[in-house]
């Protein structure tokens, strides 16, 4: 079991390093060069995650929001780099009606463990939210971590992207301002995400 763990730690740091300008580009348009945009908003099978109290959640209790879902856990480098800008986004537009979330993939996490990291990362604006399970990820399908998706004030997702991404781009700044300004329809386009 351990041997997975440390190659797949290996394998997600690799696979970072092997597209440096997708990942660690100054340029705008290549920071979020992996971005996926669904035109036709998707709607998402249910999953389960905890608050730092343990709470369960899901993401129909966040409906009304923008919601940005990054899965992450406390051994990936490469989330590690990106929590910063999603720790600038939900600062700045927390008021304006978006949620990150947040959810740590750690096996052996707890709540405590993830407040730490995020007081040593200096965090200050991230909730703590916790999948030790890992039932999120599989609900997503996610190959990798970080992952991030995007949901509309419906609930259903517009954009999705695996890798490291600059999450205070003008690019992903312009995609939240966007869908913060738009208002929740009564009729959503029904399409199935997973088949």
């Amino acid at each position: 079991m351990i041997y997975k763990k440390i190659i797949f730690s290996f394998l997600t740091i690799l696979m970072c390093f092997m597209a440096p300008k997708q990942v660690f580009s100054d340029e705008t348009e290549e920071e979020m060069m992996g971005l996926t945009y669904h035109p036709r908003p998707i709607d998402v099978p249910g999953f389960i995650f905890y608050n730092g109290n343990g709470q369960p959640l899901t993401l129909e209790s966040l409906k009304g929001k923008v919601v940005v879902v990054n899965l992450w856990a406390t051994w990936c480098a490469p989330c590690i780099v990106e929590m910063p800008d999603l720790d600038r986004l939900q600062r700045s537009y927390k008021n304006s009606g978006l949620e990150v979330v947040p959810i740590s993939m750690d096996d052996q996490g707890s709540p405590a463990m993830i407040q730490r990291f995020m007081r040593e990362h200096n965090l200050r604006h991230l909730p703590v939210y916790l999948d030790p399970s890992k039932r999120t990820k599989a609900a997503f399908r996610a190959r990798t971590l970080p992952s991030t998706y995007v949901f509309n004030k419906d609930g259903k997702l517009i954009a999705s992207m695996e890798g490291v991404a600059n999450w205070f781009s003008k690019e992903a700044r312009h995609l939240i301002e966007r869908e913060l300004k738009k208002e929740t329809s009564s009729v959503a386009i029904q399409e199935v995400y997973f088949k």
